[in-house]
This record gives C-alpha cells, structure tokens and sequence, in this order.
C-alpha cells in the first residue's frame, strides 16, 4: 500500500470515526431531551390531576346567618317570601295595620326562624350564586354543608351549637368538618352581654373547635354596627310599601278601601323586639361598645393561625338603607352578596392551604 493510499484510507476512518462520535451523541441528547420532557409531562399530570380537598362547611350563628328578611328590602315594594309569610300569619289586614303602626302585634324567635328566614340566600351556604358553597363546588370541591345558627342565639350558644354538630357524627356526618364560619356580636350587644363573657365564649368556642377541628380553617365576622343602623333608620315611614295591589289580592280587601302600607322602621323592630336597648342608649355609647367588642374579637384571633377575620357588617362603610331588609335590621340579600364577595379571597387562600 502507498504512502498516499494510507493517507487517503487514515482520512475516511477519521471522518467515519467522527460522523459515529457525533451520531452517538446526538442520540443520547436526543433521549435526554425526550426524558426531561416526559418527566415534565408527569409534573404537569400529578398537578393537572390533584383533586381538591373535600369541604363540609359549618355556620354557626344567629339571625343574619338564616337569613331573616334576606329577599326583602327597605325601599321598593314588598313581595316574595316575607309578603308570603305575613299573609299566613296574619290572615286580618287590621292587624297587617297594627304590625306597622303600633307594638301591640309581634312575632317569637322561634316564627322568625321558622317564617321569614331565607338560609338559601345568605353569604356562606345555599345554592346562591354568591355563596360560599357553589363557589367551592364552581371551583372542584365536593362541598357538604350544615347550617347550625338560630335566630336569637348569642356567643355564649355556640356550644349548644357544636352541640349539635357533635350529634351528626353518630350518623358519620360532619366528622371532618374543615371550615366553620363565626358570626355573632348582634345579639351579644343588644341582650346587654358583659364584655368580659363576651371574651371568654368566643375563646372557648375557638378552643373547642380547634380540638376537635384541629385542621380546619375559621372565619370569624366582626360585631355589626348597630349603632349606625339605628342611626340611618330611625323614625318615619320607610320608602318600601305593601302595594296597594298586593293588600287586594292576600287580604282580598275591597278596591275602593285599598291602599298602600307604609313600612315604619321604628314601630316593625318594636313589634318583632329587636333591640330594644338601642333606642334606651345614645349613639355614641352604643358605638363604644360595639367599639370594644370589636376590639375583644381582634385580641381573640390575633395569635389563632387557623382564624381569618373579616369585618364585614362591622365596618359602617358597610351600612346603607340599600343593604337593609324591610325591618330596617337585618342584611338583605345584597349584603349577603358583598360581604360573600369581599370575603372570598380570604376564604380561598386559607382553604388552598387545606389538606
């Protein structure tokens, strides 16, 4: 073999030599590339493919929580549920009269919860758009809720409550309850609750959750501002009626007799006895006290990791004849709307930390 025929034989070998470095490791890059890309694949399938937490939601609370009056309205005609449940209580159109224009007819708690209260439109539960629950189950959650609260009821029932939470384990219900809503304040204030038992059955209720709860979240509503209700609401006719129409076709009352009822806030909390301790105290010290329970319901959560505070009706800004049922009392279903709304982020994050 030549000189030149070895040279020319060395020169094919290297090339070939180099095309087969270069293949190989174009293969092996090649493959690395294709598992990096599977192994992301599967990243984003396990979180793609995370199932959200199951909910079994609890409210614990008073009237604002079963929604006394929810589907009614300070200003604008009456209708619906109240309009309803007032013809069947009080079938005499003398006495629909008496209801507004003086103290002598009234209703109990207890036909409160049972008539008027619309629990389906409040912020937390029920099949509302705005409620808490159909956002959770919107969002992937399989959601069970139980609805405790009682017209009337003030902090100190909140464990007659749980009292009752505690039955429903025997039927294999609510045992993993992991989100609890708080809302009390209103009754505490207008009972006359002292401030010192205030503290200390809020701390006990948030106690006995959390030992038998212990990985659940909480959200805690401030005390209302009654004082600015009354402030907003007191005396005079309101702008909401009884239609004339609707005094004709409930009461069958002659057209030539039938006229509109003017809805007086004053004398309706009279005839249902909705605190009367307002109009005994003076703005100001009202609003002090209100003040300081607030300021004790802070205190409370403030080291509570598993608590979230929202202010909602304890903020005045809060407060508008708009966001007031027909009692010039309660929240209405646009309140219940805003406060579920204002409240959702809080909401959602602490139950993403959920497990």
């Amino acid at each position: 073999m030549t000189k030149n025929t070895r040279h020319k034989l060395y020169k094919v070998l290297s090339v070939l030599t180099l095309s087969l470095a270069v293949n190989a490791c174009s293969s092996t890059s090649s493959k690395n590339v294709n598992q990096n890309t599977e192994n992301q694949n599967t990243i984003n399938q396990d979180t793609n493919n995370a199932t959200p937490v199951d909910i079994q939601m609890v409210v614990l609370g008073d009237s604002i929580s079963t929604g006394v009056f929810a589907d009614s309205s300070v200003e604008g005609e009456v209708s619906g549920t109240f309009l309803d449940s007032l013809h069947g209580l009080v079938p005499d159109i003398g006495s629909v009269l008496s209801l507004f224009t003086s103290s002598d007819q009234g209703f109990s708690v207890q036909t409160l919860q049972d008539n008027f209260s619309r629990p389906d439109l409040i912020a937390w539960t029920g099949d509302s758009s705005w409620s808490h629950e159909t956002r959770l189950r919107a969002n992937g959650h399989d959601v069970e809720a139980l609805n405790l609260a009682v017209v009337g009821d003030r902090i100190q029932d909140a464990g007659t409550q749980l009292d009752r939470l505690d039955q429903t384990y025997s039927q294999g219900s609510f045992e993993k309850a992991n989100y609890f809503v708080l809302q009390f304040g209103a009754n505490d204030f207008c009972g006359g609750t002292n401030t010192d038992s205030f503290r200390q059955s809020l701390t006990t209720t948030l106690d006995r959750i959390k030992d038998t709860h212990p990985d659940a979240v909480t959200l805690v509503l401030g005390v209302p501002a009654i004082d600015k209700v009354f402030a907003i609401t007191s005396g005079g006719t309101n702008p909401a009626t009884i239609s004339r129409e609707s005094v004709i076709a409930k009461w069958s009352v002659p057209s030539i007799l039938a006229t509109d009822i003017g809805v007086d806030c004053s004398m309706l909390r009279q005839s249902f006895e909705f605190c009367p301790i307002i109009e005994q105290t003076n703005q100001s010290s009202a609003q002090a006290t209100i003040d300081e329970m607030n300021q004790i319901v802070a205190e409370v959560i403030d080291s509570r990791s598993e608590v979230v505070h929202f202010e909602g009706f304890s903020d005045p800004d809060f407060i508008s004849k708009e966001n007031l049922g027909v009692d010039c009392f309660h929240p209405n279903q646009n309140a219940q709307k805003i406060m579920a709304d204002e409240s959702w982020d809080l909401i959602q994050n602490a139950i993403a930390n959920l497990k």
